[in-house]
């Protein structure tokens, strides 16, 4: 008998009628890789790498990572590798220019091989010497390699039939127009064959995709030539870079996932699990017995008969035959299921028959299989006899008698079904439900899919025989997706929500350590107050702020616990953990203010547990504050924004006060909020006659003491519009105090100008801000599970960690990491995820999961460019004397995405500039630190004479002045009032500008500081003026004009400039996302934080419990 090599050792898979044969031609793929090996794509790097990678070598990688998924999860389909733009030429039509890589023993078009992928990932090496790189499109020339590659790669894939298989050409290059060196008749040759040849292409079925690899200094043109080439148009040619860049990244990071399958050895089918009995001599089926059956005398009872209150009776008897099977199939237990037995009145149900909690059971339709009416018959049977079900539960070794007792229900306002449980059963209220909710949306894995996780086992074997094929020293690093996020677990909104959780449940002074404790409330009482005194001999502020905790024996420390209710349970450093965190846990709280921590103390809150000068009290239940000597009453307070209102307590109720103080601040501490304005009172005056405006506006106060004097209150918005001897009456009085007011409030003054309208918006307060500085410290010290506070020897923020102070969080250098809370939180983490990893592999074995095709790139995907150009959001703004410029600006290199669009930053001749409301400013400096950047008016910087006249305004809820006093330029005044003659302070001071008119007007300017002490002629002089213009200088640089009016003296300040701080909740929001992994951003409307995998309006933490599960595969 004569047989065949071929047919011997012929594989399964490969026989015509084999079903997986079959299978696997109808979803074959043939993919041609066309490379783009030009001189450019090998001097181009590659952007957002670690390293610095050519794009020829980024397409090398790609491909490569291709072929190992390929050869791993779709075996049978075929791939060539084809590069153009080549010195040397091999294929088989002999076109210049094209060179078909391959191996021995290997078709041109043919299934990847180990050899394969071996040879072609270090191609690199040898590709200049063995291959070689040139332009193949160059004028002069009629050869045209773009056409000679996509003739060849068609030729490639004339093997199969495009009814069956799929036929593909993925072209890479970074060449958006192949043609741009042609001009004239030879361009619009090229170009037109060119198309001509792609659409032959596509008519015969063969697709071709583009991936295109953007320079760093330049974006690819789709437009220039592969929009016609790929039959782009309208909104395809704007979504087409983002989906492109996003099936780059899915071939570098594709993963190698496949369905667990039991196979048969011989013909490789599923196998199929039977049971049959055989002979153990001769190996035949043995028949199974005849049935055996037994009988049981049957009873029926009148228990449904309408007279009920007769005893039952039996009726009639029948016996009813059981088979062997059928009896041993009664007395089996069903593992892990509820097996019906029978029913008993409820009255033998005792409550010592209960060996643990109740547990209620919901009927699912979906999980049980059977009639729902039977089911509420039966449940509304037994509530009306008031029977119980009873059912086995268990396994043989472990069997249990359950007994079924029907609910009635009831329904909520909601809609939702609960049982009706017992009147002092514990139910949920609606804070609990509100908290528990929260943390369950913290905590929510969004989008769940087992498709998203790879095998890590199988992963690791896949890489085992990737490294035993390709020969490679290393086994390729493998990342195991199932374990949990502990950064996630550990932010501080997690434990926030975690915290507030417990807190509704619990209350504030729960602890689990002390929750089972039974000790006499006399004695616990007793045992407190001895601990109290013992306790008050030991500074603890002091000792917590030096480190000092770990020094004291355990005695000692055990007095400041037992002093205020604490466990005293376990070793040192959990007492030690136990103290700092009550120290810092402990909060504020008067009247409406709540829960009020860092940066403030006061009341239980000790002074070490905030800033020093952030004192609260509460006076009769209301909190107040003193800052600068003034006293306030404290309205709100948000930790949130960091921010509190304010108002005078002197101002409540009335406008004269027994002391009169300004409103003054320390502004390395504290700032205004923005969208204020300033109510002046004017105290001592002359009668000021003109009133006709309804400002100044009087009011009368008896503590004066003269009554020839008046007073007078004014908003600033309504100061220029005072006449000149209305301003020179105010300037007369003898004492003004400035109270701000919020913008909206103090608008109300102007409508009705009264003494009691006034009181109202002095009444609502104004907004005050923290340093930003301060509250990212404490925003880094809590996600490290420590406690803010401040440390009066080093007059500096410290941070209180579990076993140490620290200056900044405790995981900085030299601690020993995560606190013990952040700790638990993860390992109950690691134990719902290995729950979780259970759930998932026992998922992957009951159901057959598709295997992920890597070049099948899925349409209606999210798109996520950003991933891969997030590598522009880390370039800085450099122009002379700036350097290392960041988020909130944007310009240069930086794109509009990288700061808010406001705030865009030029550079003229190594002169860095920017535009605010039209307005030209030069930037002299940018601090990143203080958040504060110093400008000056360009039209400005060498004369007082600009074309164009303009004021000084801004976006106040982006920024704002500070440590500055005004300067005004007044323009076009009669020369016949001869202003200087009449003012002896050398104010307001003269200036010339010879492109203003004919000379017969004059110019003059004066800071607002002097202002005040002109004369009232003279003031209204300057009111006569056409034209003025507010421009804002330092405040120390304004008194030397003031001590000097010259015109020489006046251009340096005006040069010098003056500081403007941006807005901190940018800030705090960019330190965020920054600590998070991602870089800062804005998308025209609000912040947004650009995260490796995904963007975010906060920070890479915020996209559920773990990061990776965003990920788009």
């Amino acid at each position: 008998m004569d047989l065949d090599p071929e047919d011997v050792f012929k594989d399964d898979e490969d026989d015509p009628d084999n079903e997986s044969f079959q299978q696997s031609e109808s979803s074959k793929e043939y993919v041609v890789y066309l490379v783009d090996a030009s001189p450019k794509m090998f001097s181009t790097s590659c952007p957002g790498q670690d390293q610095e990678e050519s794009h020829f070598r980024a397409a090398i990688s790609c491909i490569a990572e291709s072929l190992k998924t390929m050869i791993i999860s779709r075996s049978y389909d075929e791939v060539a590798i084809c590069f153009f733009n080549t010195k040397e030429k091999k294929n088989l039509q002999d076109l210049n220019g094209v060179f078909v890589f391959n191996v021995p023993e290997r078709e041109h078009l043919d299934r990847p091989t180990a050899r394969l992928i071996k040879e072609f990932d270090g191609i690199e090496e040898s590709f200049m010497k063995e291959i070689g790189s040139q332009y193949g499109i160059v004028p002069g020339s009629r050869e045209n390699s773009l056409y000679n590659a996509l003739w060849a790669a068609q030729a490639l894939l004339r093997k199969g039939s495009a009814k069956t298989a799929d036929k593909r050409i993925l072209l890479f290059t970074n060449e958006d127009d192949p043609f741009g060196s042609l001009h004239g008749a030879a361009k619009a040759d090229m170009t037109r064959t060119t198309l001509q040849r792609a659409k032959d292409a596509q008519d015969l079925g063969i697709s071709i995709e583009l991936l295109p690899l953007s320079r760093p200094d330049e974006e690819f043109n789709v437009s220039a030539f592969y929009a016609d080439l790929l039959g782009l148009d309208g909104e395809e040619v704007a979504q087409f870079m983002p989906s492109a860049g996003q099936k780059l990244e899915d071939m570098k990071d594709q993963l190698r996932k496949r369905a667990i399958t039991w196979l048969d050895s011989v013909t490789n089918r599923p196998l199929k699990i039977e049971r049959s009995l055989i002979c153990e001599d001769t190996g035949a089926l043995i028949e199974e017995p005849p049935k055996r059956f037994q009988s049981y005398r049957n009873l029926f009872y009148n228990f449904f008969l309408p007279d009920q209150t007769a005893p039952p009776r039996a009726l009639f008897s029948d016996y009813v035959k059981f088979s062997v099977d059928e009896i041993s199939e009664m007395k089996r237990i069903s593992p892990g299921k509820l097996h019906l037995l029978g029913f008993k009145p409820l009255s033998c149900l005792k409550d010592y028959h209960n060996l643990r909690p109740s547990t209620f059971v919901y009927p699912s339709d979906q999980e049980v299989v059977g009639s729902t009416c039977i089911f509420i018959a039966l449940h509304r049977s037994m509530l009306r006899h008031k029977r119980f079900a009873v059912a086995f539960h268990g396994s043989v070794s472990h069997p249990q008698l359950v007994a079924l007792v029907a609910q009635d229900e009831t329904t909520r306002p909601d809609g939702q079904i609960f049982p009706d449980t017992e009147d002092d059963a514990p139910e949920a209220d609606e804070e609990q439900i509100q908290k528990a909710a929260a943390l369950i949306k913290r905590i929510d894995v969004k989008d769940f899919s087992v498709c998203q996780f790879a095998n890590p086992a199988l992963q690791r074997h896949y890489a085992v025989l990737q490294a035993l094929a390709l020969e490679e020293d290393d086994i390729p690093e493998t990342v195991d997706e199932t374990l949990p996020d502990e950064e996630g677990l550990a932010r501080p909104t997690v434990l926030k929500a975690i915290e507030a959780f417990k807190l509704s449940v619990y209350g504030e002074h729960y602890d689990e350590e002390s929750d089972h404790l039974d000790k006499g409330d006399a004695s616990r009482k007793r045992k407190a107050e001895d601990a109290a005194k013992l306790s008050a001999n030991y500074d603890w502020g002091n000792l917590a702020d030096n480190g000092q905790l770990k020094d004291l024996t355990v005695a000692a420390l055990k007095t400041y616990l037992n002093a205020h209710n604490l466990p005293v349970t376990g070793k040192k450093e959990a007492l030690i953990s136990r103290i700092l965190t009550h120290m810092g846990n402990k909060t504020f709280k008067c009247g409406n203010i709540q829960n009020v921590t860092f940066p403030f103390w006061g009341g239980d809150r000790a002074e070490s547990c905030g800033h020093p000068e952030l004192e609260l009290t509460c006076q009769g239940g209301i909190p107040q504050i003193s800052i600068m000597s003034v006293n306030y009453q404290v309205i709100e307070i948000n930790i949130d924004i960091q921010a509190f209102t304010v108002a005078r307590t002197d101002y409540l109720e009335n406008l004269c006060p027994q002391k009169l103080a300004n409103t003054t601040l320390d502004f390395t501490l504290l700032d205004y909020a923005w969208n204020l304005e300033n109510v002046t009172l004017y105290y001592d005056c002359p009668r000021i006659s003109n009133q006709s405006s309804g400002f100044p506006s009087q009011f009368n106060c008896s503590n004066n003491g003269s009554t020839g004097v008046l007073n007078y209150y004014m908003i600033a918005s309504a100061f220029g519009n005072l006449s000149a001897e209305s301003k020179g009456g105010l300037g007369n009085c003898r004492s003004n105090v400035i109270v701000p007011a919020f913008y909206t409030a103090a608008q109300t003054i102007v409508t009705n100008p009264t003494p009691d309208t006034v009181i109202l918006p002095l009444r609502n307060g104004f907004g005050l801000k923290w340093n930003a500085n301060i509250a990212s410290k404490c925003q880094a010290c809590d996600a490290s599970g420590g406690r803010c506070g401040y440390n009066k020897t080093s007059s500096g923020f410290t941070c209180y960690c579990p076993d140490h102070t620290d200056s900044s969080t405790c995981n900085s250098p030299g601690t020993n990491g995560m606190s013990l809370k952040i700790k638990l939180i993860i390992g109950f983490g690691v134990a719902g995820a290995a729950i979780l990893v259970v759930c998932l592999m026992v998922f992957t074995i009951r159901h057959k999961k598709q295997n992920i095709v890597l070049m099948n790139f899925q349409k209606g995907r999210k798109k996520n460019s950003e991933r891969i150009e997030a590598f522009i959001m880390n370039k800085k703004f450099q122009c002379g004397n700036l350097q290392e410029v960041s988020f909130p600006f944007w310009g240069g290199d930086r794109p509009e995405e990288c700061g808010y669009p406001e705030l865009k930053l030029t550079c003229h001749g190594g002169v860095p500039q920017i535009s605010l409301m039209s307005v030209s400013y030069q930037v002299i400096e940018i601090n990143m630190d203080i958040l504060a950047f110093t400008v000056a008016r360009t039209d400005y910087l060498t004369n007082l004479c600009p074309q164009q006249l303009i004021n000084t305004t801004f976006s106040f809820s982006l920024l704002w002045a500070w440590n500055l006093e005004n300067v005004t330029l007044y323009y076009d005044c009669p020369r016949d009032i001869n202003i200087v003659s009449q003012s002896s302070s050398g104010f307001p001071s003269q200036f010339n500008c010879s492109n203003r008119g004919t000379g017969l007007l004059l110019n003059y300017f004066v800071t607002d500081s002097a202002f005040q002490n002109l004369s009232a002629e003279v003031k209204g002089d300057l009111s006569t003026c056409q034209n003025n213009v507010v421009v804002p200088v330092f405040y120390t640089v304004a008194q030397s004009i003031e001590a000097n009016p010259t015109l020489d003296d006046m251009i340096q300040p005006l040069r010098n400039g003056f500081g403007l701080k941006w807005n901190e909740k940018f800030y705090s929001k960019c330190q965020a996302c920054n600590a998070s992994g991602g870089v800062c951003g804005f998308d025209s409307i609000e912040f947004l934080c650009y995260c490796p995998n995904h963007t975010d309006s906060s920070n890479c933490l915020q996209s559920g419990l773990f990061t990776t599960m965003n990920t788009v595969f």
